[in-house]
């Protein structure tokens, strides 16, 4: 069993752009599976090491949950980026978060919520900058074939695999905080290789995408902001 190693992002990120692209090239580093050999992303959440930021993170989940629209908005930066299409903005937040729309039939509260739940870390010179979920900031040199558009990462440790993409499949394995293999987009489950060769199909939330939704906060002015809720590349 391989388990891949936390990467932090430099030290000095000022564009906005710059900003984005960090997220992306973390994510490049999540590994494409070895044949016969098991990968895993093991959580972590350092929200804890801040007490500043945890507790407006705890603020911020607590108002996702309640739909809270303008308390979410709040904690978001003036010119967060949206998509790397230059869609930017609070104005642009609020009508997302009203329209709740994730791109592909979902919620996009609840893309926010998940990024937030599932923990991330610090990066960045004194802490200031801070990434989450962690399967989108975390990643490893150790494969040589690395390609975040062909993975999932199990963020469980105990991730159903199915046996068919059928409602009522059977359960063919349990992962835990596995990397597995993206063979195809389904409309509800995902088509995945397994380490051992078989196939199976999994789905959101169990597996997560590493160029799926993720935030980036930065303590800027003396407050921290969102400057980043953003997907794909």
């Amino acid at each position: 069993m391989r388990t891949m190693s936390f990467l932090r992002f430099p030290t000095t990120i000022s564009p906005l752009r710059t900003l984005a692209s960090c997220l992306l090239v973390a994510t490049g580093l999540a590994t494409t599976p070895v044949a016969g050999e098991t990968v895993k992303i093991l959580p972590v959440d350092e929200a804890a090491q801040v007490p500043e930021f945890l507790a407006l993170r705890d603020r911020l989940l607590t108002a996702v949950r309640q739909r809270d629209l303008e308390a979410v908005v709040a904690v978001a930066a003036a010119d967060i980026k949206l998509s790397f299409g230059g869609d930017y903005g609070r104005d642009q937040f609020r009508k997302r978060l009203l329209s709740d729309d994730n791109g592909e039939g979902g919620s996009y509260w609840n893309e926010l919520e998940w990024a937030l739940k599932l923990g991330g870390v610090f990066n960045g010179e004194h802490g200031r900058q801070f990434c989450t979920p962690y399967v989108s900031c975390n990643g490893s040199h150790q494969c040589t074939d690395c390609d975040p558009f062909e993975v999932l990462v199990a963020v469980s440790d105990r991730a159903p695999v199915y046996a068919s993409a059928d409602a009522g499949a059977s359960v063919l394995d349990h992962l835990s905080y596995d990397v597995v293999k993206l063979l195809d987009y389904g409309s509800s489950r995902q088509r995945v290789e397994l380490v051992d060769g078989r196939i199976g199909y999994v789905a959101f939330p169990d597996f997560r995408s590493p160029i799926g939704y993720r935030a980036y906060f930065e303590k800027r002015d003396g407050r921290w902001q969102m400057r980043i809720f953003i997907a794909g590349d």
